[in-house]
């Protein structure tokens, strides 16, 4: 049986909203590239996780760049620029593309 009831949920709970002071999920990365100093409170093992993951980001300025598999130079976004990356990839400002499914995973990365 392929039929499923549907639900209608209301709109509101559809979107959601950072409230009050946040720190992008690249935090760590950028204060070490920065001042070459550990965030507090954290595990030997997370230091040594942190140092793997360093070797493939850059700081350019104050802007976080990861080095791709291709070696192009991803920008890093914190929550707000992401949203408006994804609203305009969705309202087509990067042109008509034929695979809507690729250009989605890049914009993921």
């Amino acid at each position: 049986n392929l039929h499923q009831t549907a639900y209608d949920v209301p709109e509101s709970c559809l979107a959601c909203e950072v409230v009050g002071p946040y720190s992008p999920w690249y935090e760590p990365i950028f204060t070490y590239l920065k001042d070459s100093n550990f965030p507090p409170n954290i595990s030997r093992s997370e230091k040594q996780s942190l140092i793997h993951q360093i070797a493939r980001y850059t700081l350019l300025g104050v802007t976080l760049y990861r080095r791709g598999y291709d070696g192009n130079m991803l920008r890093c976004l914190d929550v707000t620029e992401s949203i408006q990356a994804i609203k305009e990839v969705h309202e087509g400002v990067c042109g008509a593309h034929t695979n809507g499914m690729v250009l989605a995973k890049k914009l993921l990365r």
